[in-house]
């Protein structure tokens, strides 16, 4: 929508401490910077921001990933038998026809 955001995230890690041997884990963080200005800080809110910036969550984003990645070239030559397999196993759709079976 002809916006621009900035956003930033680390995992939690483990780096060397800075006096002394050893290590000390760094926690996890995040911020996103909002068109309006705003800057959201914490990793939970941050994610949410993007969820409601793009439509999809982790799990999603992936399924879609996972469709450009190697997928999609079976989806491309798979009969209608095996596409639907196929969407079944991407989007967990088998519940949904085990409760269409079940009606009709």
């Amino acid at each position: 929508k002809n916006k621009q955001y900035y956003i930033k995230r680390n995992p939690e890690y483990d780096r060397p401490k800075t006096k002394g041997e050893g290590f000390t884990t760094e926690k996890a963080n995040a911020e996103i910077h909002m068109p309006d200005g705003r800057i959201i800080t914490k990793v939970k809110e941050v994610t949410q921001a993007v969820i409601d910036i793009i439509g999809i969550d982790k799990n999603q984003f992936t399924q879609i990933a996972m469709i450009a990645q190697g997928d999609f070239l079976k989806l491309l030559h798979a009969e209608s038998k095996e596409r639907r397999k196929i969407f079944s196993r991407i989007f967990h759709t088998r519940y949904y026809f085990q409760v269409y079976y079940t009606i009709f």
